[in-house]
């Protein structure tokens, strides 16, 4: 696992993992409402969004690229039990069907993981 970011989790919720899809609108939303979403960690960039309600319980888990304890992203996730990091910072952003994991960690800090990629590890020598 390679850590992609950091921030602040609405509650304690452990550890979940999902894919990661982009939600920009309420047009992703509408788009997404019949699709299966129980493996879906949504990626948003306001912890003021509102357009995630008619799917948020629905999904794995959220990260918001900004936002506090107190944005409503933050509260409707705490009050569903959808794991959800706020004000997050990344190192980057993985393309939508990335593998992330999302953990709480006992000390306040959100943790965002992705799979190594393949072939992204360091080659072990053969021996001669």
């Amino acid at each position: 696992m390679v850590e992609i970011g950091r921030g602040v989790p609405a509650f304690d919720f452990g550890t979940t993992t999902g894919t990661l899809k982009r939600f920009s609108s309420p047009q992703d939303v509408v788009a997404s409402i019949d699709m299966d979403l129980g493996n879906t960690i949504a990626f948003v960039e306001s912890g003021g969004t509102t357009f995630l309600s008619p799917i948020l319980g629905r999904l794995a888990g959220v990260i918001c690229r900004d936002g506090t304890l107190r944005s409503h992203l933050a509260i409707v996730s705490r009050e569903f039990e959808v794991p959800c990091i706020v004000g997050t910072e990344m190192a980057e952003v993985p393309p939508d069907g990335t593998t992330v994991i999302l953990q709480s960690r006992s000390d306040g800090i959100g943790l965002i993981h992705r799979e190594e990629r393949a072939g992204s590890g360091r080659r072990r020598e053969e021996a001669p």
